[in-house]
């Protein structure tokens, strides 16, 4: 795993798998990973409160930081130093009243910055010029370059192009670079250009064919267990494809129009045997069916309001046409029904019952209203098996006013 210790911890460059970010403030210990970065490259390390520009605000925190690399005896340490930054300085009234770039400060930044906060700096020189180097298949650029110190490798580890300027320096296990990283693909070609990225060496293809220990045994659960997933994953594609299906038929409880006639006739044709393929919308009754000797004509409503007279008025006008048209039927045999999704902008239970006004008006007019939520309920124990269709087309056949359940 890999530790990089940025400004406040939040840096989105580093969002990565294998990366633990954290701030200056909160760094964790340095041997608990492979590999730490200490990135001084944001913008946000360049402020000092103070007059003069010998301090950052950050450099209690980086005296800390320093402290933890001198303990460190397991990982590689990475120092990302700062491009050409902004300094602001001299706080007064929450604004800063001076600022300087670094390059211009060079001689403060090397003694009175960084040589203080990490001993081996010193005697270290910066020197400003922008120049490119090659790292593996990636190329970086560099506002500063490095110039002379005994205990540092310099110019051993990356330089620049052409011009061969150390642009990475390197002592015992701990690498400081000027190189600007802009991501995660960045840095870790960075580890992988100067060595200290583990590589697992690809396996040929030919050491799968040898069998030993219990790779035999290890492959046949593996085997088995595949199959049984693929079971459960079947399982699972079905189970909800079904509640996808449900939530089709639980639908009539909050639509209308086109969409709730579908549904409505798909149950229709389920709990009674009717076949409403071929009834054709004349743009009076929304549904007509015969049941041996009976006839169901009707209609279907998705409303936000309650049940209304008009309602029952409006299928009472379909039931005497159809009459007026088959002299010839027993008016008796005639079942009008209307089928309600009233105040279908609420729960079912927060709707308000249908008042007795409508279902005395329905009882009078020899109709039948059915609430979605109640065909729902048919639809339910007719596949539970606790009502038969025979026991559901006589309670339709022989009910007036408003259905409900026994």
């Amino acid at each position: 795993m890999i530790q990089v210790v940025t400004y406040d911890g939040k840096d989105t460059r580093y969002d990565g798998d294998k990366i633990d970010q954290y701030s200056l403030h909160d760094i964790r210990s340095l041997d608990e990973y492979e590999i730490d970065v200490i990135d001084l490259s944001s913008p946000h390390i360049w402020y000092s409160d103070g007059g003069t520009v010998n301090s950052i605000n950050v450099s209690k925190d980086l005296k800390s930081v320093i402290s933890m690399i001198n303990n460190s005896r397991n990982a590689y340490v990475v120092i990302i130093l700062p491009q050409n930054e902004v300094l602001y300085y001299d706080k007064y009234d929450k604004e800063y009243l001076y600022s300087t770039e670094l390059k211009d400060i060079l001689y403060s930044l090397q003694n009175d910055i960084l040589s203080r906060l990490f001993d081996p700096f010193t005697g270290i020189s910066l020197t400003y010029e922008n120049t490119r180097s090659n790292v593996g298949n990636m190329e970086y650029e560099a506002a500063f370059y490095f110039e002379g110190n005994a205990f540092w490798e310099i110019g051993f580890v990356i330089s620049s192009i052409k011009s061969k300027k150390p642009t990475v320096m390197r002592k015992n296990r701990t690498y400081m670079t000027t190189l600007k990283i802009v991501d995660t693909d960045g840095l870790m070609n960075f580890f992988d250009g100067i060595g200290i990225l583990e590589k697992e060496e690809a396996a040929p293809e030919w050491i799968s064919e040898i069998k030993m220990f219990d790779d035999i045994e290890q492959e046949t659960k593996i085997s088995e267990w595949q199959n049984e997933v693929e079971k459960i994953e079947n399982d699972i594609e079905c189970s909800q494809n079904k509640l996808a299906d449900n939530m089709r038929l639980k639908s009539i409880l909050y639509t209308s129009g086109d969409r709730l006639v579908e549904v409505v006739f798909e149950i229709l044709e389920e709990l009674m045997g009717c076949d409403l393929s071929g009834f054709v919308d004349n743009k009076k009754e929304d549904f007509l069916f015969e049941i041996d000797d009976n006839v169901f004509i009707g209609e279907i409503k998705g409303v936000r309001h309650n049940v209304k007279n008009e309602n029952i008025s409006q299928l009472d006008v379909h039931f005497q046409g159809y009459l007026d048209e088959h002299e010839e039927k027993d008016p008796n045999s005639v079942k009008a029904l209307l089928i309600m999704n009233h105040q279908n902008n609420k729960a079912p239970e927060e709707r308000e019952p249908v008042k007795d006004t409508q279902i005395n008006l329905a009882k009078r007019n020899g109709s039948l209203i059915i609430e979605t939520a109640v065909l729902l309920k048919l639809l339910e124990e007719c596949r539970s098996g606790k009502k038969t269709r025979e026991m559901i087309i006589n309670m339709i056949a022989n009910s007036k006013g408003l259905l409900k359940l026994e």
